[in-house]
């Protein structure tokens, strides 16, 4: 079974893309690690970095404490925001037909 990465936190084990695969139409779901709901949080890039912040700034709690891992490392799980595939962003945060950079 594909996974994928959530957009703010970096959690690498959501069960379908956010923004589906055409990225039009949003899942609605809730990162279970960070809370976020896709599709009602994200109407801007900057939501995600927003969300990321007020996230860490709060302890980074994980929305949903009994799928957290042994040894999580928050610096780690950061790390796999560089790795999303960049035509999985919400077509309606792509610019110009190019596509933004999600930060980390």
């Amino acid at each position: 079974m594909d996974t994928y990465i959530c957009h703010v936190c970096g959690y690498p084990e959501l069960n379908e893309p956010p923004w589906g695969i055409n990225g039009e139409s949003s899942s609605f779901n809730i990162c279970p690690c960070c809370g976020f709901e896709y599709g009602y949080d994200d109407c801007q890039l900057e939501a995600y970095e927003k969300n990321k912040q007020k996230w860490i700034n709060s302890g980074a709690k994980w929305f949903d404490e009994d799928i957290k891992p042994g040894g999580w490392s928050i610096d780690t799980q950061l790390k796999n925001i560089k790795m999303i595939p960049q035509h999985l962003l919400p077509n309606h945060l792509k610019i110009g037909g190019g596509i933004t950079q999600i930060t980390s």
